[in-house]
């Protein structure tokens, strides 16, 4: 069953409340589960049980929760559409909140695909995107360190490309 941006942003949003309490669980289970099988089978599961299982560890990717990230960010490499647009998606808006800790665990083909305003934009429609991208790249600067690494340099090359293209250069 596929879903749309839209739908998982109402999913995400709705859930949050009640799955903060459950977050550490959640994500230590799925740790755990990860550790026993392989990627293809936790996705399969978080698919299966995406109430319960994607929706917390979503929320707890959204609040930078370093666990939650790594865990994240390691389920990426899928073939399970479903769970990774999931987590594509939260890890998309987790970038805009904390790059510090999210760039270090991520490999530069996976940059392009994080380093993105999609996301943002489907759950903020009044902000102009434009102004989206350059908060971003100035909060991406200010942790100088992990600007100046291969995956800041290549997310703040994919801002600025993305800032070109609205600006009607690309």
């Amino acid at each position: 069953m596929k879903r749309t941006a839209t739908s998982l942003l109402l999913l995400l949003l709705i859930s949050t409340a009640a799955s903060a309490g459950s977050k550490s669980s959640a994500v230590a289970e799925l740790r755990a589960r990860l550790d026993r099988s392989d990627v293809a089978a936790v996705n399969a599961y978080l698919s299966a049980h995406w109430e319960s299982r994607m929706a917390p560890l979503a929320t707890a990717v959204q609040r930078c929760d370093r666990e939650a990230l790594d865990l994240s960010v390691r389920l990426l490499d899928t073939t399970n559409l479903e769970a990774l647009q999931g987590h594509t998606y939260s890890l998309e808006l987790a970038m805009g909140k904390c790059p510090e800790k999210l760039l270090p665990l991520v490999r530069v083909d996976q940059v392009a695909m994080l380093c993105a305003v999609n996301a943002f934009s489907e759950g903020h429609p009044s902000v102009k995107i434009d102004r989206e991208l350059d908060r971003r790249m100035t909060a991406l600067r200010r942790h100088r360190v992990v600007a100046e690494s291969q995956t800041g340099s290549a997310c703040l090359d994919r801002y600025t490309e993305l800032r070109a293209s609205l600006d009607g250069g690309g």
